[in-house]
C-alpha cells in the first residue's frame, strides 16, 4: 500500500466519522459545561485523526468501535489536564479546577475525604475491581476467581453502593 492511498484512507475516514465526534462531545459537554463545545470536537478531531492513522480493517474490528473510546479518550485527557474529578454528594462526578474559591475547595476536599473514607470501607476484592485500571483488571479478575462479566456486575453494585453511602 501507497504512503498517499494511507493518507487518503485517513483523510476518508476522518470526513466520514466527524458527525460520531461532534455527538461525543456534545455528549460530554452536557455533563460538563466549562468548556467549550467547539474546544472539545477539536479535541475529538485529535481522537479521532489518531485512531484514523492506526486502524487496521484487517483486524476485523468496526473502525466506530475502535475510534470512539479513543475520540472520547482524547476529549477526556484534555478535561482532566485542566481540572481534578471529585464524587459530589449524589454520586455524580463534579470538576473542580483553580478558579474555586477556598469554601468549594475545603467542601471537595471533605468529599474525598468521605469518598476515601467509604472506599476503604468496601470488601478487598470489591475496592480492587473498582480502583484497578485496564491494564491490572485481568490479574484482579484471575486472583478472585472471577470472570470479566461478573467482575462489570460486582463493579456496577459497588458504584451503586458508594453512591448511596456518600448520599447519606
Amino acid at each position: 500500500m501507497s504512503c498517499a492511498r494511507i493518507g487518503y484512507e485517513v483523510i476518508d475516514l476522518t470526513d466520514d466519522h466527524y458527525n460520531m465526534v461532534k455527538a461525543i462531545a456534545a455528549n460530554i459537554k452536557r455533563s460538563n459545561r466549562k468548556f467549550e463545545y467547539e474546544d472539545l470536537v477539536q479535541y475529538g478531531m485529535i481522537g479521532l485523526l489518531e485512531s484514523a492513522k492506526r486502524y487496521n480493517r484487517l483486524l476485523g474490528v468496526k473502525f466506530t468501535t475502535f475510534a470512539f473510546p479513543r475520540i472520547r479518550g482524547a476529549i477526556l485527557d484534555h478535561i482532566k489536564s485542566h481540572e481534578e474529578m471529585i464524587l459530589s454528594p449524589d454520586g455524580n462526578v463534579d470538576m473542580v479546577n483553580d478558579d474555586d474559591t477556598m469554601e468549594e475547595k475545603l467542601s471537595n476536599d471533605q468529599l474525598r475525604d468521605r469518598f476515601r473514607t467509604h472506599l476503604l470501607r468496601l470488601p478487598r476484592r470489591e475496592r480492587e475491581l473498582l480502583l484497578s485500571d485496564f491494564g491490572d483488571r485481568q490479574k484482579v479478575y484471575h486472583r478472585h476467581g472471577i470472570k470479566r462479566s461478573w467482575a462489570s456486575r460486582i463493579k456496577l453494585e459497588t458504584i451503586k453502593l458508594l453512591k448511596n453511602r456518600m448520599a447519606e
